[in-house]
């Protein structure tokens, strides 16, 4: 069954092909209730004979005993819902791939590649700002295509989630159809399209949790197919 989320992705950069490639509180122990009892002082005094003031026992502090905690009293572990952070994983493999196709489409943006560094780190931030660095030097800029949405199907079965470890992983199936438009390429002046194919990728994105966020570490390419929609997992 996949999940399926709308977003804008290229068709070929940024893509790799075979196995392993990269793209892109405790508890708390309640103090001690110390019970103090008031001191009273009673005095008697005349004037030919005084008598030695009388006092109450001393205060007395009664410390509740300190026990380790059993199986039967440690406190419930905080319920985590898995649900959300499974929508939160995926909203961070959509927002890296956004990231990188808004900076592919404007390659000469610094704002546009400094939104890639929030979105993504490790290899996957390493093969994104490459796969810019060559769509830059190429001179064929990333439009959307106006007849084929690009999407990105995720397969629920697939999600490895470590909260403890803070690392995340997920599979899916990226359909990328960007066009490649050479600007100003044609003799009227208008922008040439020079790349317009589709293409279907399988792939898993593994994510780190810095700081509260899921963000995309690395990829693994496992299969392109040509032309397709689809992936046949």
């Amino acid at each position: 069954m996949l999940l399926t989320l709308a977003t804008s992705l290229i068709a070929n950069a940024c893509s790799g092909g075979g196995d392993d490639t990269d793209d892109a509180a405790g508890s708390t122990t309640a103090a001690p209730i110390v019970t103090t009892a008031a001191p009273s002082t009673q005095a008697t005094s005349t004037t030919t004979t005084t008598v030695a003031p009388t006092t109450t026992a001393a205060p007395t502090t009664t410390t509740a005993p300190t026990t380790e905690p059993s199986a039967t009293d440690t406190a419930p572990p905080t319920s985590v819902d898995l649900a959300q952070v499974e929508q939160d994983v995926m909203d961070a493999v959509a927002a890296s791939w956004d990231a990188f196709l808004e900076a592919a489409r404007d390659p000469f943006n610094p704002q546009k590649l400094e939104q890639m560094v929030l979105t993504t780190s490790g290899s996957f931030l390493e093969r994104s700002t490459q796969g810019v660095a060559n769509i830059a030097a190429s001179g064929v800029i990333s439009r959307p295509n106006p007849e084929i949405p690009a999407t990105i199907d995720f397969y629920e079965d697939s999600f490895t989630i470590d909260l403890e470890a803070g690392t995340a992983s997920v599979e899916y199936c990226r359909v990328g159809s960007d066009l490649g438009v050479e600007l100003g390429g044609n003799p009227d002046g208008t922008d040439k399209i020079v790349v317009n194919e589709h293409n279907a990728y399988h792939e898993r994105v593994d994510l780190l949790l810095i700081d509260g966020r899921w963000i995309s570490d690395s990829q693994t390419a496992f299969t392109k197919y040509e032309g397709a929609l689809t992936c046949a997992r």
